[in-house]
């Protein structure tokens, strides 16, 4: 990988640049007026990460660009703040404020954003991602993204990341730490309306949630263990989850009672 900058960048953005290279330990590049596969050909690379003034964007071979925004939670926020309705992801399990939620398989932290509303000030939500790119686009983002709701920049601001391997993670937290594990595995079969976490897919890691991993999630949970898969998915009935069928959905969420 190497840094760049977006096409004529401020002294300010060069700035910033040359600091992010030196905290990553990588390449600085100056762009001039090479597209990013000119230099992923010229440096022999397969990643750009590249400094702007939205904030940070990596590419990958020719895929979409990777960059953090709070993608459907926004929207489920908005609507929660204007009608008042709860969201499935929050009723399924029974978030409360004040819960303790990890989330297993942040992304772009979509939904632990959304936890991270439902849980407030006193809650804390823990953002699991495997990936390194994929963990400090996000971690960045969620610092200085702003949107028009405070509710939702506070929520952002809220979230811890981690990054690592979840199950190595659960493994290392003490027993009944928190109140809900979530696990939402990249599905195997893309949702073609899900086109916001397309760019997340050349990142993001194929494996499946493993019994192990399932095993120490019901160790640290004291309430409930969620996972969100493709409705009537195998998964459910194979890790032992109880699938939600209250919903005329292409996803579902299967539930583990504590």
């Amino acid at each position: 990988m190497i840094v760049t900058t977006s096409f004529r960048p401020s002294p300010r953005l060069v700035e910033e640049a040359e600091r992010w290279a030196e905290q990553l330990g990588l390449r600085l590049v100056k762009r001039g007026n090479r597209t990013i596969s000119a230099l992923q050909r010229r440096y022999k690379v397969r990643d750009v990460l590249v400094v702007t003034e939205e904030g940070l964007r990596c590419y990958r071979e020719a895929n979409p660009p990777l960059f953090f925004h709070p993608g459907s939670a926004f929207f489920r926020i908005k609507r929660m703040l204007a009608t008042g309705e709860q969201e499935p992801l929050l009723t399924i399990p029974g978030v409360q404020p004040g819960d303790t939620i990890v989330d297993c398989t942040a992304g772009l932290c979509s939904d632990a954003l959304t936890f991270s509303y439902a849980v407030g000030e006193r809650g804390r939500v823990i953002a699991i991602e495997a990936d390194p790119t994929v963990s400090l686009i996000v971690r960045e983002g969620l610092r200085t993204y702003e949107t028009e709701l405070p509710e939702v920049n506070e929520a952002m601001r809220r979230i811890e990341v981690m990054q690592g391997d979840h199950r190595k993670i659960l493994s290392g937290m003490p027993d009944r730490s928190a109140d809900i594990v979530y696990f939402d595995p990249m599905f195997r079969s893309p949702i073609e309306e899900s086109s916001g976490i397309a760019p997340l897919r050349s990142f993001a890691c194929e494996q499946p949630i493993t019994a192990e991993a399932v095993a120490e999630a019901r160790r640290v949970a004291r309430r409930a263990v969620v996972m969100k898969e493709l409705r009537g998915s195998s998964q459910f009935a194979k890790l032992g989850f109880v699938e939600d069928d209250r919903r005329n959905s292409k996803i579902a969420y299967g539930v583990i009672r504590i």
